[in-house]
């Protein structure tokens, strides 16, 4: 059962929820296109960034539909790290709601998964990820080690 009957309407409203993760603390965050939506243990719904802005954007989308986030997921200080699909990046943005770039895809590929592992950061990419003929999406996947050197560690095709 839903934390919260809201959660429906919302993702409807923001079209739908695009990625999910857990907080140290049990809090669950929720990524939607534009914006990141906190709910707590006890099913409140409050915005923690409402939208996500960045700085900088290679824009791949409808400008409305930016940044499109899709994949998400927390470290151990709470720091979140998100795709941006629709602005070919990956971002950092801290609990204090500062946003950063860490990585950026050169066109044609794009992001769309995350992961942490050891304090190392996985980023799924795919050529052509919006494409409704999926053996276009060609992807790879990159890793951002913690000394912040971008490696790429496979391509498939």
């Amino acid at each position: 059962s839903l934390l919260n009957s809201d959660l429906l309407t919302l993702a409807a409203k923001l079209g739908g929820i695009r990625g999910i993760a857990q907080g140290n603390d049990g809090t669950l965050y929720i990524s939607y296109l534009k914006s990141i939506f906190k709910v707590t243990l006890d099913g409140k719904i409050e915005p923690f960034l409402n939208p996500v802005i960045l700085d900088e954007c290679d824009l791949s989308v409808k400008e409305n539909e930016a940044p499109y986030l899709n994949g998400l997921v927390l470290d151990e200080k709470d720091n979140i790290y998100a795709t941006a699909t629709g602005c070919n990046c990956t971002i950092k943005i801290t609990p204090d709601k500062k946003v950063t770039t860490l990585l950026k895809a050169e066109k044609p590929w794009s992001p769309g998964g995350i992961a942490i592992h050891d304090g190392e950061i996985y980023v799924l990419e795919h050529v052509n990820p919006n494409s409704d003929q999926h053996e276009s999406w060609q992807p790879r996947i990159r890793k951002i080690g913690k000394d912040k050197k971008v490696t790429t560690i496979a391509i498939l095709d």
